[in-house]
């Protein structure tokens, strides 16, 4: 019998050793990183496998990450720099956004810091790096000439990037929620911004465009198209409280001042005629805003999660009030809809909790 128990003690101190020396890197929930030690105690840098799943994150791996699968464009892991580098020749694959079918997975976006692409790529797949929240730095080529819709989503260690003057079109969503990035700038060679481009970039204070550029200029660093009469984003991280629309701007694009946490008034001059879907969505600072008798349509989710407005007037040229709209305006205590408008669409109001009282006017045939 003591013997038996001897053994057991020495296969357990055994299997001890072996776990303290295994290197391991686990993640919690939350996507946070608990470095696995050795004996002494220290990180061992190495990682064979992430605990709680079926997959192996290993030293090295390639992917054919080409458009056509034909291999004319791979990425190369290497875990000892946690780098990704890419090459060969043409376009990369596109992806849709956060799905576990991505080139990376989840297994491998919280733990790239460095993106190598090298000359010959051509593009930036879509959602080609989405919510890689570790990555720090990018370089892109003079080859490349277009930047995918959510390329770079959701990569919130990203500070910033270098835009090739070979870019002509950055696509929807490419920066969007890229918390950590604090200007942009944009080439003359760009001729297509896609909508939510930058939204969500809380810490971004400048977006700066090349003079010569044919389509866009920016002011103070907010992005207008070429004539002036588009905003087309104010940067979420500006700190100015105030902002005065200019009044050669006829429309507020969509996500124009997403998340836009520091604005507590906006004044929209009369020569606006319409509000792009999203234009306010967070602006959780907003207090009051006037929409001019030139406003004739309002879109979707246009003042969504704007918690500290709390009272809104719609004039009467507005004809419908979007889905979302003013959902989660949680402090709007008044509203008063016109007769010239005929529809409230889906959830138009929802979660606004300090609304007391609404009237419907005879004008409204449906509501969402």
């Amino acid at each position: 019998m003591k013997l038996l128990k001897k053994l057991t003690a020495i296969i357990i101190l055994i299997s001890m050793l072996i776990t303290l020396n295994s290197p391991i890197i686990s993640y919690a929930a939350d996507g946070t990183e608990s470095g696995g030690t050795g004996s002494s105690g220290e990180s061992t840098g190495e990682q064979t496998e992430e605990i709680g799943t079926d997959y192996e994150i290993k030293e090295e791996e390639t992917w054919d990450i080409s458009k056509n699968g034909d291999g004319s464009v791979i990425a190369k892991w290497t875990l000892e720099d946690r780098t990704i580098i890419i090459s060969g020749n043409g376009e990369m694959k596109d992806w849709v956004s956060g799905s576990n079918e991505n080139w990376h997975n989840s297994k491998y976006e919280k733990i790239i810091e460095k993106v190598i692409i090298e000359k010959g790529v051509t593009s930036i797949g879509t959602s080609a790096f989405y919510g890689c929240s570790s990555l720090t730095s990018i370089t892109i080529p003079s080859s490349v000439t277009s930047i995918g819709s959510r390329a770079f989503a959701e990569c919130s260690s990203l500070t910033s990037i270098e835009i090739p003057s070979s870019v002509t079109s950055i696509e929807f969503g490419a920066f969007e929620k890229c918390s950590s990035l604090t200007n942009i700038e944009i080439p003359s060679s760009v001729t297509s911004i896609g909508d939510s481009a930058f939204s969500g970039c809380s810490s971004l204070t400048s977006i700066n465009v090349e003079a010569n550029n044919r389509n866009y200029l920016s002011t103070d660093g907010v992005l207008y198209n070429k004539d002036n009469t588009e905003l087309k984003c104010y940067p979420a991280g500006k700190k100015e409280a105030k902002y005065i629309i200019p009044s050669s701007v006829t429309s507020i694009g969509n996500y124009a001042f997403y998340g836009c946490s520091s604005l507590t008034n906006i004044e929209i001059p009369s020569s606006v005629t319409s509000i792009g879907k999203d234009a306010f969505n967070g602006c959780s600072s907003l207090t009051s805003i006037t929409i001019p008798n030139s406003v004739t349509s309002i879109g979707n989710y246009a003042f969504n999660g704007c918690s500290s407005l709390t009272n809104i007037e719609i004039p009467n040229s507005i004809t419908s009030i979007g889905n979302y709209a003013f959902h989660g305006c949680s402090s709007l205590t008044n509203i008063e809809i016109p007769s010239s408008v005929t529809s409230i669409e889906d959830s138009a109001f929802c979660g606004c909790s300090s609304l007391t009282n609404i009237e419907i006017p005879n004008s409204i045939t449906s509501i969402g």
